[in-house]
């Protein structure tokens, strides 16, 4: 009988964005998943990763709630990391145009994180890939050494859910995500797509924004809707299959999760989690 390690997923109830409440839930969760120290290494370059998907209103739950991220990077901030940025591949205007005015900005000024727009692609190799063998990805991702991944609970009209696997589609630089989309035009496709960048990328920590979530015509027009929960993992996969079973959808029917646990990137099965 092989002695399977399992996927650690981390669920913390949460009814609304009150920064002391989801402080205390954040730092469980870390210690939970082993503590910050093992996660992250101490002299990183590390790179915040939220959606933002575009300019909206924070109630509209189209971003990754800037009270999550602002919480989280004063806890990566206390616990004596220095090098941070925060970036994202936006779908559309910058990182910076679209924090504006969200409070994530504020948090971020008072962390003395910056937050970065980037400024070029580079295309990187990918020889192990199943389905793309490259990438054009920002110079300023590549730079970093620790990515930690902040998604918002979503649904998704082509993968059926966004969640942690497809928050890492902002890290295909500027407009290569609208290619990306005409490149792999079917869910599948798409899928195997995500999978390699998630593994080519490694995120070493995911974390989910799950208070408010959408629902109906997401990731950019649907309804918000009270979920009550973040969720955190260093599986991905994993994340994302509680966050089906969450919503009553059988994880093997989302294509990330399908062919995540094929392609070794995570497991959505429920003994193995």
């Amino acid at each position: 009988c092989v002695n399977l390690v399992k996927s650690k997923v981390v669920l913390l109830p949460c009814r609304e964005y009150d920064e002391e409440k989801i402080y205390m839930l954040l730092k469980q969760g870390l210690d939970f998943l082993g503590g910050v120290e093992t996660l992250i290494p101490k002299d990183a370059k590390i790179l915040l990763k939220p959606n933002l998907l575009k300019k909206a209103e924070v109630e509209k739950a189209v971003i990754t709630h800037p009270v999550v991220v602002g919480v989280f990077a004063g806890i990566l901030r206390e616990s004596g990391y220095e090098n941070i940025v925060l970036a994202d591949s936006c779908g559309h205007g910058t990182t910076k145009q679209v924090i504006q005015g969200t409070g994530m900005d504020t948090y971020l000024e008072k962390y003395q994180i910056p937050a970065i727009d980037y400024t070029k692609g580079v295309r990187v190799e990918n020889p192990d890939g199943v389905q793309a063998k490259e990438f054009i990805l920002p110079k300023e991702l590549l730079e970093a050494e620790c990515v930690i991944s902040l998604s918002k609970m979503k649904t998704h009209a082509l993968e059926r859910i966004t969640g942690a696997v497809k928050n890492s589609y902002g890290f295909v630089y500027g407009k290569n995500k609208a290619i990306g989309h005409t490149k792999y035009p079917s869910a599948d496709s798409f899928a195997r797509m995500l999978i390699d960048l998630n593994q080519y990328v490694k995120p070493r920590l995911y974390i989910m924004d799950g208070i408010t979530a959408m629902e109906g015509n997401g990731p950019g027009s649907g309804d918000p809707v009270a979920m009550n929960m973040i969720l955190m993992s260093t599986d991905p996969v994993a994340l994302d299959s509680v966050f089906a079973r969450l919503v009553y959808l059988k994880p093997e029917m989302v294509p990330t999760n399908y062919h995540g646990e094929k392609m070794g990137l995570g497991t959505w099965k429920e003994e193995e989690i």
